[in-house]
């Protein structure tokens, strides 16, 4: 998908509100033990994809510039989930 929105360096802004696919991923934070953090600054993305036993591959764009990242961190955390159909 990432690669479909104009790679990595593009992908984020392109997945944003207002972004040419109208995909609007919204800016939801993160939550770790039911604190909500960095609402309208950041979305994240859990991925399909596992890690290992205890991480998971997750997607995270900014406000403030146009990338994507892909990274992964700890399963205990409460990021957005997001399905998307492949054509």
């Amino acid at each position: 998908m990432i690669d479909n929105f104009g790679g990595e360096d593009k992908a984020g802004r392109q997945l944003k509100p207002g972004g040419n696919y109208g995909f609007n991923a919204l800016l939801g934070g993160l939550t770790d033990v039911g604190n909500f953090r960095l609402l309208g600054s950041y979305g994240t993305f859990w991925s399909a994809s596992g890690y290992d036993q205890n991480h998971a591959w997750y997607f995270f764009i900014t406000a403030n510039d146009n990338i994507i990242t892909k990274t992964y961190f700890k399963k205990t955390y409460g990021f957005s989930v997001r399905c998307a159909k492949n054509n």
